[in-house]
């Protein structure tokens, strides 16, 4: 039957099918996510994605993931995939990395002592690696360019050439570190033209580790004229804070955005755990060496002498990986007794520890590359979760504003002994008067779902300007 040629008045209309160009427009645009961390790993780099994954359909666009199909993941979180649509179309393909060749033969004649893993390397002193540690952080800083999963880089760019030939899709976002992600998409935007934005969870050159990885002069302007590529080529590049903005102005990206990490209100949704009646300071996530508040200790030990009280009532409570050389140092302290180390857990569960504790500890590493930038993604819940929070970090930092200007607490310096002190003072006198309570006024700007409309507005920039 013609519909252009029929008289209207002889025509069904309810039984006329929307024609090609209706269809186009109401569908979902598609983006590419190309993500090296997804379910099952655990950790703030998983949920940042899983969540963006999790609210883009709600604004019209269809995300697919690719991501590896066998990464060994250092830490594992089950609980994340809850969070996965089943509708949600994930792309994996097999992926070679020398992790654990590494861990192999670096502890091979580690004898009884102390296995060390890949990133422990990088906070030893000279002094305290073995020669193999030495040749092993040679390697990576020099040879595997950009990290360890550079390997991905060319049978990715082949795999996708291909599906994206016969699944188009509107947008390519890639997410980082490892960078090797940004690589992936830097030669699917050069062989196919396809609009990208590269996501900089943690910086590049600016990294804290970036100066111990032993690099030759040639790595390291490979390094730098690697990340000055990806940020001009790409579409747009967001970065989680404004102070790394500034960091990365002289690479000259075409369009920089903040998007933070954020808390996923759906998160919250159940019925909020009771306080511990004991002053529980809580750190949640990982605690490398280049975090390890060595003020706050000593301050903790000397109020433990001279107040039984609050000796009775401290709490160190530790969730996530602790390195090794921080219960060195707090038992040293004499502080054991009153820690509890609680490992890994799972993400609910650290929700649930975060409300039930008195004073939440947020810890920014002592760098003078990126400390100021640094917001920490556990920030954002740690805010949600409505406890005091006690940063101990540059106090003109991103992390220390943030807090200030939402009511959430305090920030103290990395050395400032004396101001620590008040603080703690302060604070334990308000938990033992019952009145140790914040706002958080202004929270649901960070909501995961208000971020991702952020996302969307960026996206259709970038796709329409194409």
């Amino acid at each position: 039957m013609d519909y252009f040629t029929m008289d209207d008045s002889t025509v069904d209309h309810s039984s006329i099918p929307l024609f090609p160009l209706q269809l186009y427009i109401c569908a979902m645009k598609r983006v590419l996510v190309i993500a090296y961390y997804w379910p099952p790993a655990g950790g703030g780099g998983v949920q940042r994605w899983v969540k963006f994954c999790k609210y883009l359909p709600d604004f019209d666009w269809e995300p697919i993931v690719y991501t590896p199909e066998d990464a060994d993941y250092p830490t594992l979180d089950t609980s994340l995939v809850e969070d996965v649509s089943p509708s949600l179309k994930v792309l994996r393909q097999p992926i070679w990395e020398p992790r654990k060749l590494y861990a192999k033969w670096v502890n091979s004649s580690a004898g009884k002592g102390p296995q060390t893993q890949t990133d422990e390397v990088f906070y030893l002193s000279p002094k305290e690696r073995s020669w193999k540690q030495n040749v092993s952080l040679w390697i990576r800083g020099n040879l595997v360019i950009p990290d360890a999963r550079k390997f991905w880089i060319k049978p990715s760019i082949k795999f996708l050439s291909t599906y994206l030939e016969k699944n188009p899709v509107d947008a390519i976002i890639s997410t980082g570190p490892p960078h090797s992600m940004h690589l992936i998409a830097l030669g699917l935007k050069q062989k196919l033209g396809i609009p990208w934005i590269a996501d900089f969870r943690d910086p590049w050159t600016h990294i804290e580790f970036y100066d111990k990885l032993m690099l030759s002069s040639w790595a390291d302007s490979r390094h730098k004229y690697l990340e000055k590529r990806v940020h001009q080529v790409a579409d747009a590049v967001i970065k989680v804070s404004p102070a790394w903005i500034d960091l990365d102005a002289p690479l000259e990206p075409q369009r920089s955005r903040v998007i933070t990490n954020g808390y996923d209100e759906a998160d919250f949704n159940h019925t909020k755990p009771t306080l511990r009646e004991e002053f529980v300071i809580s750190h949640i996530g990982t605690l490398a060496p280049d975090r390890n508040p060595k003020f706050l200790w000593e301050v903790l030990k000397d109020l433990c002498k001279e107040n039984t009280r609050f000796a009775e009532s401290l709490k160190l409570q530790f969730v996530g990986k602790t390195d090794p050389f921080v219960i060195e140092k707090v038992e040293k302290m004499g502080l054991g007794p009153r820690m509890e180390d609680l490992g890994y857990v799972s993400h609910q569960s650290s929700i649930e520890l975060m409300q039930s504790t008195q004073v939440l500890l947020l810890l920014i590493n002592e760098s003078e590359k990126n400390a100021v930038g640094r917001i920490p993604g556990k920030v954002f819940e740690y805010l949600a979760a409505q406890r005091p929070i006690l940063v101990i970090g540059p106090p003109t930092g991103d992390a220390a504003k943030l807090i200030q200007d939402l009511g959430a607490g305090s920030c103290v310096n990395f050395e400032d002994k004396f101001a620590l002190r008040r603080e703690v003072d302060r604070l334990y006198t308000l938990f033992t008067e019952d009145n140790l309570h914040i706002s958080s006024a202004g929270i649901k700007q960070y909501s995961r779902k208000k971020l991702t409309n952020k996302l969307v507005e960026l996206l259709e920039e970038v796709v329409g300007s194409r």
